[in-house]
């Protein structure tokens, strides 16, 4: 047997339905950092408290919310660049594949045709 009408109370409209906005508001931006791929695969939290405080002479409480997540950083990103110098002035280009040209490029080796004919 329950010692209070608390059953008769909806989490929804707990502090005029802000309860409810606040914790799908925190869930939203921990599943929307899941869905972005610059992230870590580290798990998300949502922790959601209620501080409950009681008057002075214990005929009333105070209800406040506390919503606070913890989202995944940024995922650690590295790139190769090249360096040369030309004319006297250093020339920066980022690669993935050292052996693909870039644009502008020429190939200095004679073009190899099918057949083994130039």
């Amino acid at each position: 047997m329950s010692k209070s009408n608390i059953t008769d109370l909806s989490l929804d409209d707990l502090c005029g339905g802000q309860f409810r906005r606040q914790v799908l508001a925190a869930l939203e931006e921990a599943l929307i950092n899941c869905e972005d791929p610059c992230t870590t695969e580290k798990a998300r939290t949502v922790t959601a408290k209620l501080i409950v405080t009681p008057s002075p002479d214990r005929r009333a409480v105070q209800i406040k919310t506390d919503i606070t997540s913890k989202l995944a950083g940024q995922a650690a990103a590295s790139s190769i660049f090249y360096l040369a110098r030309r004319g006297g002035v250093l020339q920066v280009g980022e690669s993935v594949d050292p052996n693909q040209l870039t644009i502008g490029e020429s190939i200095d080796a004679p073009t190899q045709f099918p057949g083994g004919k130039r």
